[in-house]
């Protein structure tokens, strides 16, 4: 039961979240809609604004579910730590360490190595 009610509050708080920031970019499309006598430049203010307003609520929703949730937050940081992309990336600059030892004078590359050979195209 405490799990569910942790879920729920989480939902709360992102609705009101969503409201805060939504409400205030649909009255900036209503002021630009129906404001006949505005300038350009306040328009763009405007709507620049709103624009904000709703991008802002995309990048809080992360935050807050890694503040309420303890699943999230180590989703995340395995996401943000990507061991996987640390392994092929290590195995990149091993695959171009063998690589650069390969060479020879002719300026040739090994072709197990998988790298290009400039001498060859050189006719």
């Amino acid at each position: 039961m405490k799990w569910e009610e942790k879920i729920t509050k989480t939902l709360v708080i992102v609705l009101v979240l969503f409201l805060a920031f939504y409400l205030p970019a649909c009255i900036c499309i209503y002021i630009i809609n129906f404001c006949s006598s505005c300038d350009c430049v306040f328009i763009h203010w405007v709507r620049d604004i709103q624009f904000v307003l709703v991008m802002a609520n995309s990048g809080v929703n992360p935050f807050v579910y890694a503040w309420r949730l303890q699943n999230f937050r180590k989703a995340f940081k395995s996401i943000l730590t990507c061991r996987a992309c640390v392994k092929r990336l290590r195995s990149i600059s091993v695959n171009l360490q063998l690589a650069s030892m390969s060479f020879n004078n002719a300026g040739s590359v090994d072709i197990t190595a998988g790298t290009f050979n400039p001498a060859e195209t050189q006719d």
